[in-house]
């Protein structure tokens, strides 16, 4: 009767043993799978981002184009927006030619190459971001309906800061 309970007993475990592996595969796969999706998701996310900055890239480089036009082609302000209109046209290109993981490399080897036009470049992407921050918050301020002195940091209750009119108080708020 022992030999027959030990048995039981060990077919219990090694199938205990077997779902447990299974269930351990199953999920390692699922896992896989999710990260694999999720690896998937960003990618096409990067190529996005990727192809909406380099139209950026190429709008701004017409801009620099039309601003070269303005001058005579011995003046040295159109020489350098033309040469900015061009470096700009090929950083386009080689972004949409790069999967997003190889263009950090790029960025460096243009950056080392053409330090003004990377700073430049740095500068109009800081402005576009700061324009396009501008327009979205006015666009937000625009469409809510919340009081504008809702952040403000009125203090009633405490001596030397303003109410709601702007007095300052000496403390004894009465609400």
């Amino acid at each position: 009767m022992a030999t027959k309970s030990k048995k039981i007993a060990r077919d219990a475990k090694e199938r205990v043993k077997a779902t447990v592996k299974d269930l351990a595969d199953e999920t390692a796969e699922m896992a896989r799978e999710e990260l694999d999706d999720g690896k998937a998701a960003l990618r096409a996310k990067g190529r996005d981002l990727r192809d909406a900055a380099a139209d950026e890239i190429d709008e701004t480089g017409e801009a620099a184009r039309d601003a070269a036009g303005r001058f005579d082609d011995d003046d040295y302000r159109h020489r350098a927006a033309a040469h900015l209109a061009d470096a700009l046209d090929g950083l386009a290109e080689r972004l949409r030619q790069r999967e997003p993981g190889q263009m950090r490399a790029d960025v460096e080897d243009f950056a080392r190459k053409n330090p003004l036009l990377f700073y430049a470049g740095a500068a109009l992407g800081g402005f576009a971001l700061a324009r396009l921050a501008k327009a979205t918050g006015r666009e937000g301020a625009d469409a809510s309906e919340e009081d504008p002195d809702e952040d403000y940091p009125f203090r009633d209750d405490i001596p030397g800061y303003p109410d709601r009119k702007g007095r300052v108080t000496n403390g004894d708020a009465r609400r």
